[in-house]
Order: C-alpha cells, then structure tokens, then sequence
C-alpha cells in the first residue's frame, strides 16, 4: 500500500517551514509514500513527490481532490482548516496531522486570531506533532491536546565546520530582528569585548535601531539577510554564535551553528535547553550578566572553545534529515494504514 500524503507547503522554497517539509519528503521511500504539495512543475523533485500549480482556489481545491490523499499535513493557518474541513466531506477516511511550530501567545489581543485556528485545528487533528518538547507543554496547556515531539533536522554536509583564523574572534548572531529575539543584546554585549568583531545577519522592525545602536561601536556590523545558501560558509567563518532569543519554537539557526562547529550561547529558556547542551555544546544563560560571563569565558579560553565545538558538531549529528525522516516515515506509517 503506499500512503499518500497531501502537505500544505510549497516545494522546493526557501521559507524555513516548507524547506524542512521537503527535506522530509524527498527522503521518504517511493514505494511506500506518495506526496502532493504547492510548487512549480518544472522544479526537479523525486518521482515520488507531485507538485500542483493551481491557478485558483478552485483549481486547488480539485486538484487536491485528484490526487485523494490518506493523510493531510497542515500548519496552523486559516486555509489549512478550510482545506482540512474540505477534505473531510470528500474522504471522511482521510487523516489529519497538524504541526505546531509554536503556539501563539493572546497577550492583550495580539495574535489571539491565529491562536483560535491553531485550536480549531488541534482539536480536528488525528495527530499533533509538536516541533518541541517546549512548544508540546505549551499547546497542552492552551490547547488542552496531547502532542508528539519531532524535531526539525540539518543536513550536516551542506552546514559543516571549515578551518579558518581570525585575528580577531567573530561572534555571529542570525536571526529576525524582532523584540523577543533581543538582538540589541548583542551590541550591548559588544561594548564589553572590543576585541572581537560582531556580526548581525536578519531583517525585521528592529533594524534602523540596531544600525543606529551599532554605528557607535567599530566592532559591530548590522546586516540585511542574505541568500540561504551563502549561510553555511557564513556560519563556518565565525567562532561563537550568540543568540539571546527568549521564545523559540525550535531554533533552527541553532542547529545550523552547532553543524557548523559553533559553540552556542543563549538563554535558558523556551526550547533552547532541549537543544543545548549546557557545559559540552554550549552555554545556557538565566540573565544578561550570565550571557555576559559565559561568552568572557568561551572567547578567552581557546582550549575550552575548540571542545564546545567538537560537542556542538557531535550534537548536530544527532539531528540529520536522515533520522528525522524515519520518524516522519514510522508516524506516517502509523497513521495512514489506521
């Protein structure tokens, strides 16, 4: 029997979400899965993956319906519950895996809409796969559901570690440039150590004070985001990545530097514990000041900072698109053959 799944993503993108769904996909055996998703048909895919360019809401709906899937994969948008209650009145057999990437907080109003279609969905959903032990407590706390946890993967031989030397130290930060993000903590911590290069890469609302914070300091270089593929060498080039994110659903830029032979410094909190290895692939801060003392330590101890980055490899490895895959493959399995 091959399972034929339906995902709602857009194959091959370079949105993060529908990059992970694609690496997934690709990897799943073609004699027993079948995968339908958004994307251009003239995209070089495996056999097994097909791709629909509908011209209309319509169309989508039909084509979809053409290619009758077992299992739909949604996220927590509106249309995927449109789409979802579609598919029900057309294949009430049909299955329904819902991914939680985060659950939006309601904090005073804000994203109290996308909070309502994220449980609209959960409730729906045969299975709900949260991308984190974090983002699982969450959603049974507010979602009052039962979650599984896979992770999102890396592909280790695209992000590797390079030799270089730097006379002066590059600490990388990589991300949105957004409050919760607080990549202004990253030029705050910069006037601590000027003799170590800072870098920015990201967009987002906090840009023009980020500039502005950084033209003060010679040691400091705001930039806009760039092409993903230039990330690796990007990555491979620095010798710390700071992040001092507070909410992540699952830190993907993370992973990226662990596979890039990073040692990581963050904040103990949200996801980031579950990744982190605190004392072997990075160091886990409960403030400013002991993000502050952690990054002291790893850029004056040369010794230590080579070990954080063999563990933060070693970790990295643990999370190969190879292995997530199966797990996607067992839970397909599982879910479609029901």
């Amino acid at each position: 029997m091959v399972i034929r799944i339906f995902e709602y993503a857009r194959f091959p993108d370079t949105c993060a979400i529908d990059t992970n769904r694609y690496e997934v996909a690709k990897r799943l055996s073609p004699e027993s899965f079948a995968v339908c998703a958004f994307g251009n048909r003239s995209s070089e895919v495996p056999d097994h993956i097909n791709l629909i360019h509908p011209k209309n809401r319509i169309h989508t709906i039909s084509q979809v319906f053409s290619f009758n899937p077992n299992i739909i994969h949604t996220r927590a948008w509106p249309r995927c519950l449109i789409m979802r209650y579609l598919m029900r009145l057309r294949n009430p057999k049909c299955k329904h895996i819902l991914t939680l990437y985060s659950v939006p907080f309601t904090f005073r109003g804000i994203s109290e809409g996308w909070y309502k279609w994220g449980k609209f969905l959960a409730m729906d959903a045969d299975v709900v796969r949260a991308v984190s032990k974090s983002t699982a407590q969450i959603a049974e706390r507010q979602y009052n559901v039962d979650s599984i946890v896979i992770h999102d993967g890396i592909d280790t031989r695209v992000f590797k570690p390079k030799k270089h030397y730097n006379e002066r130290l590059q600490i990388l930060f990589a991300g949105r440039y957004v409050e919760f993000k607080h990549p202004h903590y990253v030029i705050k911590l910069a006037r601590y150590f000027p003799q170590c290069d800072f870098v920015l890469y990201g967009s987002g609302d906090l840009r023009n004070s980020l500039v502005a914070g950084a033209s003060k300091l010679k040691n400091v270089k705001v930039n806009s985001p760039v092409p993903h593929q230039r990330m690796p060498s990007i990555y491979a080039n620095s010798d710390i990545f700071l992040f001092p994110s507070v909410r992540e659903g699952w830190s993907t830029v993370v992973l990226e530097a662990f596979a890039c032979g990073l040692p990581v410094v963050c904040f103990n909190t949200s996801s980031l514990p579950e990744l982190v290895q605190h004392g072997k692939s990075g160091l886990l801060a409960n403030d400013l000041r002991e993000m502050r003392e952690h990054l002291e330590h790893l850029i004056e101890d040369e010794e230590d900072r080579r070990r954080f980055s063999r563990g933060a490899r070693e970790r990295a490895l643990e999370f190969e698109w190879d292995i997530i895959a199966r797990k996607w493959a067992k839970l397909f399995e599982q879910v479609g053959c029901a």
